[in-house]
């Protein structure tokens, strides 16, 4: 009984969630003159800067900048690409226009399914991340000037600003070389420079367990669980083509974004490798040689 109240109140958050998370997705400016290699290698910055790779990021961003400025770039997910039939509509639009798509017998905001991201952001993010103060500041000014509005944003130029005034110099610190890495018996494929995996194979490999049940107010008619017996903080709640997750903790929902969406193809659920490790409590991971490699906790 108690189980079935707390997927009950779960629903309903996610409900709302979901309804407000799409409202709140920024508008991409007027649609540029993008070259080709600059969209490549900020897809590919973008998706490094999301699963921990501040570094890559940080020096594919600069080529960018050092050839053609302030970049914006917007595009739909590549799975979604094939799962529609017919053509999407121009991901450059304003969110209020880019409508819903079917997926699933379901209606989904095409919004929320959408990546933009810009030269200069992906650079302040990524400086920010290997706390490059004065980087942060100049980046961060930059996306100021550009019309950025977002109180986060300027929380940490401040922040930065304080740490350097107080003498904070750069100072490289060689990362610890690691030598206990081991392969994962885990398939995987890319995705728009992403690694996703099959959510039932890797639940086996990592030690989660998945819960799939049927609620035909989400894409899909699923509500998936993930959880693991070490964490006492109870499962999260996955939907399908939604980049959030959700947690009850103390009564109360916590949300967190989850970079690639969830999707289902051929039966199987894809889920972006760097969340589920990153629940699983491994230190680094990395691929080499068509494997995924990790470092234990």
């Amino acid at each position: 009984m108690k189980g079935a109240f707390v997927c009950h109140y779960i629903a309903l958050a996610i409900l709302l969630q979901v309804s407000f998370s799409n409202a709140q997705v920024s508008q991409p400016r007027i649609r540029p003159l993008v070259p080709p290699d600059a969209a490549i290698k900020l897809k590919e910055a973008y998706a490094a800067l999301k699963q921990g790779k501040p570094e890559k990021a940080r020096d594919l961003a600069e080529e960018v900048f050092q050839k053609y400025g302030d970049v914006l770039v917007a595009w739909f997910p590549s799975w979604l690409v094939r799962q529609v039939k017919g053509k999407l509509p121009d991901p450059y639009l304003p969110a209020r226009d880019l409508g819903k798509v079917k997926l699933w017998n379901s209606e989904v905001p095409l919004a929320s399914l959408r990546h933009a991201t810009t030269t200069v952001r992906i650079l302040f993010e990524a400086n920010w991340e290997l706390v490059r103060f004065d980087e942060t500041v100049r980046w961060g000014k930059m996306l100021m000037e550009a019309g950025e509005r977002s109180k986060d944003v300027l929380r940490r130029i401040e922040y930065a600003e304080v740490q350097l005034r107080q003498g904070w110099v750069y100072r490289i610190i060689p990362k610890p070389v690691r030598t206990n890495w081991r392969p994962l018996p885990l398939r995987f494929r890319l995705e728009d420079h992403f690694v996703v995996v099959p959510l039932d194979e890797a639940a086996k490999v990592l030690g989660f367990s998945v819960k799939v049940s049927a609620n035909p107010k989400y894409a899909g008619g699923k509500l998936i669980s993930v959880s693991r017996t070490e964490e006492p903080s109870g499962a999260w709640f996955l939907l399908l083509a939604h980049p959030f997750a959700y947690r009850l903790e103390e009564g109360r929902q916590k949300a967190e974004a989850i970079a690639y969406a969830p999707f289902e193809e051929h039966g199987k659920i894809w889920v972006p490798f760097y969340w589920l490790a990153k629940k699983a409590g491994l230190k680094d991971w990395e691929l080499k040689d068509k494997r995924i490699y990790t470092s234990p906790r």
